[in-house]
């Protein structure tokens, strides 16, 4: 060793020290690692084969919105189930999204019991989105409990804003689990919410009972359900865009002030004649009812993904100005004409049959 690098020695301790122990160090980071060590017990992105058949019996899901002004939602499901391996998805990939953007990092508190006793859960070690646990023998119902934190700020489309004091905008796949092995087409699901009190609420779901702030509707295949968010609040107002007419067309706005719910009668016109122009271009109409959904909000963020059931669309306060008029009333036209395609045009499974006929 040098005398320069002697005196550098006494002139920093620590620096000896450092250099004493590098050996030792250097055979730490290059010592053989044992795979067995940390290897993973349960099962790992273990995907189910995809059944045809419908999942047996309907999922139950009721969501307390009564905390929706603190931006929290609180969620039951019973899941119909039977003893074994069951792995839970939440959703992921998120129609009219186009990224994995579901907002998992938002759920907390999740609990599984059956008859009564909590049920071990482990989150997959690739795949975050995925429960896996073992359904004890006697079980033929799971309870999932959790809550969904409203995001505060920022984000696109579901990790934006969905909520402020006076209004909520439920978007359906930020709510609920799902068995895997079947096609969110083959999963059926009875939901209901509990809105805080005098608030209303527009959806494209169908109501079947109403009382005490709880909305109960009309079972639905899982697909579906994701296609058709829930607006509900304070100030609230639904207009018919096709008066007379046996197929119903309306247009639900929910906003922060009652101010924001009137229409002029040329605005109202406006809409009344996009329902005919569309009527007079295809000729006939894919829908039993079609529900035109308006947030307006100075506290939203980002854009809501497309829906074909209802058209949804989340504005600032001032969209009542010309150019934001402008942009919504293209929005509407885009989605009214999406929905007057045919579905079979627009069915996955259909291209892939009518590619395999070539």
């Amino acid at each position: 060793m040098s005398p320069r690098s002697m005196r550098m020695l006494l002139i920093n301790p620590l620096l000896a020290v450092c250099l004493a122990n590098l050996p030792l160090a250097v055979q730490a980071q290059t010592a053989p690692v044992n795979p067995a060590a940390n290897q993973y017990a349960g099962p790992v992105q273990n995907y189910p084969e995809l059944s045809q058949a419908p999942y047996p019996g309907i999922l139950g899901l009721h969501v307390d919105l009564t905390d929706a002004p603190r931006k929290i939602f609180r969620i039951r499901e019973t899941i119909p189930v039977r003893p074994g391996p069951l792995t839970l998805y939440y959703p992921k990939w998120i129609p009219g999204e186009h990224s994995p953007s579901g907002p998992l990092a938002n759920v907390v508190g999740v609990e599984i019991t059956g008859n009564g006793r909590r049920i071990a859960w482990r989150r997959d070690l690739l795949d975050m989105y995925a429960l896996h646990l073992d359904v004890p023998a006697g079980v033929g119902t799971l309870d999932l409990g959790f809550q969904f934190l409203s995001p505060t700020g920022g984000g696109e489309f579901g990790q934006s804003v969905s909520a402020t004091p006076r209004l909520v905008d439920l978007e359906w796949n930020q709510v609920v689990f799902y068995p895997a092995g079947y096609y969110s087409r083959a999963i059926t699901v009875q939901p209901s919410v509990r809105l805080p009190a005098r608030w209303q609420f527009g959806t494209a779901l169908t109501r079947t009972r109403d009382s005490a702030g709880r909305v109960d509707f009309a079972p639905v295949t899982l697909n579906n359900l994701v296609d058709s968010p829930l607006i509900a609040g304070e100030y609230f107002k639904s207009f018919n865009l096709d008066p007379g007419a046996k197929v119903p067309v309306r247009l639900d706005i929910v906003a922060d002030g009652e101010k924001y719910l009137k229409l002029g009668d040329r605005q109202l016109g406006d809409f009344r004649n996009l329902v005919q122009q569309a009527y007079r271009l295809f000729g006939t109409h894919h829908y039993a009812h079609y529900t035109f959904l308006l947030t307006l909000s100075d506290n939203r963020a980002g854009a809501p993904p497309v829906q074909r059931r209802p058209s949804r669309r989340r504005l600032p306060d001032q969209s009542r100005q010309p150019h934001a008029g402008r942009i919504a009333a293209a929005a509407r036209i885009h989605a009214l004409v999406e929905r007057q395609v045919p579905p079979a045009l627009r069915s996955v499974d259909a291209q892939l049959q009518r590619a395999r006929a070539r």
